[in-house]
């Protein structure tokens, strides 16, 4: 049933003035008729006094606004294992997992050994190149053989 804000407001036990505002807010909803004038719907007006935790009179012959509709969301989900089978496939489906895990877990740790060793050559193979590159001669030899370059420079001086 539709009604005026003023029919509303009798009815919610509020001022004209308040559902207005709740219009205008929209925080109540109304459509405008033909003459421009706000039309309530009942149930609408129910589920706004509702919010504002008061109970509305509908007067005689409108219709009561609709019991609340419960929805699956609101109860508690209650099963129990054996229903379906459904422990059983989730169980293979765990071992399955489990499965994939280890195999993943077994391929990093042979990835990590793989590059330990690769890390470990490497280093080996650096360390002979640049002994390669390096003067390994002992000391002794290297003042040797400055001392003849030495000899030899002052002898083509001369």
């Amino acid at each position: 049933m539709k009604m005026t804000p003023k029919q509303a407001a009798d009815c919610a036990g509020v001022s004209k003035s308040t559902i207005t505002r709740a219009i205008k807010s929209g925080k109540l909803s109304s459509t405008v008729d033909d003459d421009g004038v706000n039309q309530i719907d009942g149930s609408e007006l129910a589920r706004w006094a509702e919010g504002r935790g008061k109970t509305i009179n509908l007067p005689d012959g409108a219709a009561a606004p609709p019991a609340p509709v419960r929805t699956a969301l609101d109860e508690p989900v209650r099963t129990t294992p054996n229903d379906t089978g459904e422990a059983r496939v989730l169980s293979v489906q765990v071992e399955q997992m489990q499965a994939r895990i280890d195999l993943l877990m077994s391929e990093r740790d042979d990835l990590r050994q793989r590059l330990d060793r690769s890390e470990q050559e490497r280093s080996e193979a650096q360390t002979k190149l640049t002994a390669l590159l390096t003067d390994q001669r002992p000391d002794s030899e290297a003042e040797t053989l400055k001392r003849r370059r030495w000899l030899l420079w002052s002898a083509v001086a001369l």
